[in-house]
């Protein structure tokens, strides 16, 4: 919703808000893309959810489509994001000390 500014005689509305553009048009499937991960690369879902900080348990019920991922959907929206507008690698932790 604009606001509308009135003066004397001209009327002035308030700029929209900016809105991120993505390349994201569906979000990501991710229990194939766990046991995808799982078949090619050999890993079990302990080593995957090791590595990657989060417990087994999460992880399973991501694969059994019984958790909805939005933190994964979130992060990934917020790297399209980036990659679209930076152009460039996101920045790691200790990159810039």
């Amino acid at each position: 919703m604009q606001d509308i500014i009135q003066s004397d005689t001209t009327v002035f509305q308030a700029p929209s808000k900016p809105v991120l553009k993505s390349s994201m048009s569906r979000k990501i499937d991710w229990a194939l893309l766990v046991q995808k991960l799982r078949s090619q690369s050999g890993m079990t879902s302990r080593d995957i959810a090791g590595n990657i900080g989060m417990t087994e348990n999460k992880l399973t019920k991501i694969i059994n489509e019984s958790h909805e991922f939005r933190e994964g959907d979130q992060a990934l929206a917020l790297l399209d994001a980036y990659l679209l507008y930076c152009g460039d690698n996101p920045p790691k932790i200790g990159d810039f000390e």
